[in-house]
């Protein structure tokens, strides 16, 4: 992570945005893509985004509440991350998407569209969560999975490998979804169900539960 000294301040430009007064954020130098006066999206207080690294937030974006923001990541368009969230290291959050409470965002993860990652969940690897998908709990979606459309995924389930989830599926208790499965329609996978379309993989982990 680079250590670029003090790269922004807060503009006098504000507004109060759900019990939080927001305030504009302007560049004071030259980094990344970012050049010194450029303004950028909103936050409650600097800890919202990083003095350090090359994260940013554009457009009218918006970090507030205890969030952070980290690293080389960008958070753009009309995104919110809130709550007690982090999102770290090469992260991107654009479109609607939404990420609070103590959720995490790390890796080269990407959430945009409508999505929203809530609770304890955790976003990592390349993985991708859009559309109108939720990830919350204790769920995490990691590798180079694709959770998208409609679906929820939350208790302590994981999708990952390249995996892809997606119409009206939910996946939650403890399940797991792995491999190089898709999983669509109206589908509804729970408790400790093992999905994958790798019969030896899941003949191993089955094995080794006995």
């Amino acid at each position: 992570m680079a250590d670029i000294g003090i790269k922004y301040e807060l503009t006098k430009e504000g507004f109060e945005y759900d019990g939080h007064y927001l305030r504009r954020i302007r560049a004071l130098k030259d980094f990344g893509g970012i050049k010194a006066g450029d303004i950028g999206g909103w936050v409650e207080t600097d800890n919202n985004l990083s003095q350090e690294g090359f994260c940013w937030i554009y457009d009218e974006a918006m970090v507030y509440g205890k969030a952070r923001v980290f690293d080389d990541v960008h958070v753009f368009d009309y995104a919110r991350v809130y709550g007690e969230s982090f999102v770290l290291a090469y992260a991107r959050i654009y479109g609607n998407a939404k990420v609070f409470d103590k959720a995490t965002i790390s890796s080269s993860a990407t959430i945009y569209g409508n999505a929203e990652i809530c609770g304890q969940a955790v976003i990592s690897g390349s993985a991708e969560v859009c559309g109108n998908a939720e990830v919350s709990g204790r769920a995490q979606v990691y590798g180079k999975a694709r959770v998208y459309g409609d679906a929820r995924i939350f208790g302590s389930s994981h999708v990952c490998d390249d995996a892809k989830v997606f119409g009206r599926t939910w996946v939650f208790g403890n399940a797991k979804v792995f491999g190089n499965t898709s999983v669509r329609g109206d589908s509804r996978i729970f408790n400790k169900s093992l999905v994958c379309t790798d019969k030896e993989v899941v003949d191993k982990i089955v094995g080794r539960r006995r």
